[in-house]
């Protein structure tokens, strides 16, 4: 099986070792990452304003291309698959934005949001099957206490049980399972607020994190981690 993928730029640069073993990871499963050619930065943060296209733009021409070859696109790194997958879901339901991102972009054929962006875990989880990676185990973790953490950016839009992944996934391992507090809360990228707007279909929801709930998540997360 041939899938697109689009690493980003963190995989190609601080985070090399993570591209490099999801390629290995995949192929030993049957998979190969087809990385697309002559992709752009993604931006990383996906665009709070409404009517702003620019930024969008080199998320649709990837989006654009991984539909014209096989339809799906993964990736490993939950920025680029936040800003992928949102830009995908406004390609969907809003007209405007379509229609301005395709006249940019003059494409051979007009895209409408038809390509499946998958998250890494996602692939494991749905296409490959807990079964097939369990027969796949080669060096169990046997012994070993491993807390997983999501971070935020997983979430939204939202994967079904993407949470749990680590819960779910305890045997194949041989690994002992251990929950980390604050396992989906944001990192928090700025020093003070953490700040943003979050939309769904039919509302949209103002959220902030300050700063002592941060920093207090990050305690409760390298204190718990220091115990494994």
């Amino acid at each position: 099986m041939v899938l697109n993928y689009y690493p980003g730029c963190t995989l190609k640069n601080q985070a090399a070792d993570l591209d490099r073993c999801a390629r290995v990871s995949a192929e030993a499963l049957g998979i190969t990452l087809a990385e697309l050619p002559q992709w752009q930065c993604c931006g990383g943060v996906y665009p709070m304003a409404t009517d702003e296209i620019a930024t969008r733009l080199s998320a649709v021409r990837a989006l654009a291309e991984a539909g014209e070859r096989t339809g799906t696109l993964v990736t490993v790194c939950s920025a680029c698959h936040h800003v992928l997958k949102r830009t995908n879901e406004d390609l969907k339901r809003d007209e405007t934005f379509r229609t301005r991102a395709n006249g940019y972009l003059a494409l051979p054929r007009p895209y409408e949001g038809q390509t499946r962006v998958l998250h890494f875990l996602e692939l494991l989880r749905d296409t490959v099957g807990f079964e097939r990676l369990k027969q796949a185990v080669t060096r169990p973790l046997t012994g070993r206490r491993i807390g997983a953490y999501y971070g935020c950016l997983l979430l939204r839009p939202g994967i079904p049980r993407i949470p749990g992944f680590w819960r779910t996934f305890s045997g194949p391992w041989g690994r002992s399972r251990f929950r980390l507090p604050c396992a989906t809360s944001a990192a928090a990228g700025t020093s003070r607020w953490r700040t943003g707007l979050w939309q769904q279909p039919g509302r949209r929801q103002l959220w902030t994190m300050p700063r002592p709930r941060v920093r207090s998540c990050w305690l409760q997360l390298v204190r718990s981690a220091s115990t494994i």
